[in-house]
C-alpha cells in the first residue's frame, strides 16, 4: 500500500466522524482527516472551474486526477 503523508493547519475546526450505526448525536469524531474527506474537498473545488456540476467518471482528466491509483 502507497501513502501519503503531510501536514494540513486548519482555519476553522472540523469534524468528520463515522455515522455508519448508532445515534448520530453521540458520535466520536476522528483524530485525522481520511483521505476521501480529502479528495472529495478536492472534487468539489475543482467542479466549481466547471460549467458542468456533475460527476463524471467516463471524463479522461477527472479519471486521472481523481480515481486512479497512485
Amino acid at each position: 500500500m502507497k501513502a501519503l503523508t503531510f501536514n494540513i493547519h486548519l482555519l476553522e475546526p472540523l469534524l468528520v466522524n463515522d455515522i455508519s450505526g448508532g445515534d448520530p448525536n453521540s458520535a466520536i469524531g476522528f483524530e485525522f482527516i481520511p483521505g476521501s474527506v480529502i479528495r472529495g474537498a478536492l472534487i468539489g473545488k475543482y467542479l466549481q472551474g466547471k460549467t458542468k456540476y456533475s460527476i463524471d467518471a467516463e471524463d479522461t482528466e477527472f479519471r486521472e486526477l481523481f480515481l486512479m491509483e497512485l
